[in-house]
């Protein structure tokens, strides 16, 4: 009978774990793949921020128009809440009219000059401009109808607005009130107008001078 020879058992090799060092071209190919995912999460981000920014504008735009409504219904309280902690309006042409800072001084100026005129006013025109994620800067134009010891009132100007994120709440960080005129509806307002456009000439001319 015969004998089957025995054959030696095979030799495993290990496959080598090392990495290859890397070509020209396996790099080339390494970087073009990452470069659709880069391009999409660049533009998912470029959208997020023109989304955020749009949302920032319409809450900033409320703001006066919340600002005329809560005038309208005489809601003090509701119109201060409209301004931050430290928050503050004034007319720099007059300071002695109008001006305070913070909500508790805000809200005794109010109760007293809303308590001695009734004012109408209607917002138009409003510019913004985002100074970032939580702050902004912005102009809006005013026109005021009102009545004051029995006669009718008529007035316009502008807003130069200072705006701040408060707890998640866009609010106004300040306001300067510049009032073109403010006059009964007999007298018109040619004459105040004039005078404001002529001070207005002449502050330009002083500084553009300096």
């Amino acid at each position: 009978m015969a004998t089957k020879k025995k054959t030696a058992p095979k030799r495993l090799v290990r496959k080598s774990t090392a990495r290859k060092p890397a070509t020209k071209k396996t790099v080339a190919k390494r970087v073009a793949a990452k470069r659709p995912a880069a391009k999409k999460t660049a533009v998912a981000n470029g959208m997020m921020a023109q989304m955020q920014a749009l949302l920032d504008r319409e809450a900033i735009r409320d703001l006066p128009v919340q600002y005329c409504h809560c005038v309208w219904k005489n809601d003090i309280p509701g119109l201060v809440d409209l301004f931050t902690e430290d928050g503050s309006i004034s007319m720099p042409d007059d300071p002695s009219v109008m001006a305070a800072r913070g909500r508790e001084n805000l809200l005794k100026m109010y109760q007293q000059a809303l308590g001695a005129l009734t004012p109408r006013p209607f917002i138009h025109n409003h510019v913004v401009e985002l100074q970032g994620r939580n702050r902004a800067t912005g102009t809006c134009y005013v026109e005021i109808r009102a009545n004051r010891n029995g006669k009718s009132w008529i007035g316009a100007g502008y807003y130069d607005d200072e705006y701040a994120k408060e707890g998640g709440r866009w609010k106004f960080r300040s306001r300067l009130v510049h009032m073109y005129y403010m006059v009964p509806l007999s007298e018109g307002w040619a004459e105040q107008a004039a005078g404001r456009e002529a001070g207005e000439a002449l502050r330009g001319a002083v500084t553009n001078s300096q």
